[in-house]
């Protein structure tokens, strides 16, 4: 069983030994949601906030790290550019070892795709920068 797909009682060492720049960001994200929508609904009836769900890297909402979804999962530069809602800003390599602990399986993708679309405007709207 991959790791991501397990229960999170079995990972809860590992989120209380997230970095700093992991934070409870669903405050946050219900307020980029109500000021402006970033996307349509998908066809399960979800909105497309932007944002990487942390669920993506064996993650919880508690601990959130921010990430743009275009910058960190798509081979496209993200849109919004520097006015983007959501962290440009590379992994560190403390975050970068935690979702590895986690089992966060896209961790390959996220590396790969990080500059695939030029080197990422750094956000100046997302308000919880390292």
């Amino acid at each position: 069983m991959s790791k991501i797909c397990q229960p999170i009682s079995s990972k809860e060492v590992f989120l209380q030994s997230a970095p700093r720049t992991a934070r409870d960001l669903v405050a946050y994200t219900k307020k980029v949601e109500s000021e402006c929508m970033y996307g349509l609904p998908s066809p399960e009836g979800l909105i497309n906030n932007g944002k990487v769900n942390p669920s993506k890297y064996g993650s919880v909402g508690a601990k959130d790290l921010g990430l743009c979804y275009e910058t960190f999962l798509t081979s496209k530069a993200c849109k919004h550019g520097c006015e983007c809602r959501w962290r440009h800003a590379n992994l560190t390599k403390e975050e970068d070892e935690w979702i590895q602990l986690l089992g966060g399986d896209c961790l390959a993708r996220m590396r790969r795709h990080w500059s695939s679309g030029g080197s990422p405007e750094l956000t100046t709207c997302f308000p919880f920068c390292m």
